[in-house]
């Protein structure tokens, strides 16, 4: 049971990553249909009472995608390059692990 509980509370943090990451790269209203379709979609309803670590796989590949996302448009926008005490990987640039 406690597996099970697990589980859903990673689809519904899956959720809102996906939330954040369209959110991120689109609008708000492509945002919500992404997040709704998420939700609605039987296949992950049906990993998330499987018991499986499917989930929070896909979790951490939603993170990461998110944090990968974000390094990229702050080295873009050349934001953090003073500050690094919330964010200590902000001040690094892309241009600089090119060989």
């Amino acid at each position: 049971m406690f597996i099970v509980v697990l589980n859903q509370a990673l689809f519904w943090w899956g959720a809102l990553l996906v939330f954040r990451l369209t959110l991120q790269w689109f609008d708000r209203s492509a945002a919500w249909v992404a997040a709704i379709l998420f939700v609605l979609t039987d296949l992950y309803w049906r990993f998330t009472m499987s018991g499986l670590s499917t989930i929070l796989v896909m979790d951490w590949v939603l993170l990461l995608v998110w944090l990968l996302s974000r390094l990229e448009r702050d080295s873009r926008e050349n934001v953090g390059a003073g500050d690094n005490s919330h964010w200590p990987w902000r001040s690094v640039r892309l241009r600089d692990w090119q060989p």
